[in-house]
């Protein structure tokens, strides 16, 4: 098989060096490959390849808010491979769970209730980890760190870092 990652980033190589020798430990033979982001996603990447078998590790970013409707929702399932959407995986490989993963996305939107919320994600996370159609790794945190003297910088966790960079400034001190 073969395990595709982004190349450029020295942790996410070592990364799939391990994740490929526990596979290949287990009788999976697996060759690590890496290339461009632009290169893996495009219309000549890893996925077009039908006679081979192929993984990637891959990340995506949510913010604090917990809704993963566009990464998993049957409305977000792209119309073609290159198309939008966030539901990818079920474009590729349709999920047999899909209508009980809608149902509990949809719920979440609609709960206001942060409790009952955090048990519909729950649930709906649980379904989506027992039936694995991917591999989750890890979910990582995001620290900001800026110099004294800058301006207008204001971390907010319902926004990417850059989400107000227009409004930074270098102020003397």
């Amino acid at each position: 098989m073969e395990f595709w990652y982004i190349a450029g980033d020295p942790t996410t190589a070592q990364i799939a060096q391990v994740i490929a020798q526990s596979w290949n430990s287990i009788g999976i033979k697996t060759e690590t490959k890496s290339e461009d982001v632009s290169t893996i996603w495009g219309p000549d990447g890893y996925q077009w390849n039908p006679d081979t078998m192929t993984a990637c590790m891959y990340s995506w970013f949510n913010s604090n808010d917990p809704d993963n409707m566009y990464y998993w929702h049957s409305s977000q399932i792209p119309p073609d491979p290159l198309g939008a959407g966030g539901n990818v995986v079920a474009y590729f490989f349709p999920l047999n769970f899909q209508a009980q993963v809608d149902k509990l996305t949809e719920a979440g939107v609609a709960e206001t209730d942060p409790e009952k919320r955090k048990v519909i994600y729950q649930e709906c996370q649980q379904l989506i980890f027992d039936e694995e159609p991917v591999i989750f790794l890890w979910w990582g945190k995001e620290y900001s760190a800026v110099v004294p003297n800058l301006s207008g910088f204001w971390p907010s966790p319902f926004n990417r870092l850059f989400w107000n960079a227009q409004n930074w400034q270098f102020v003397q001190q």
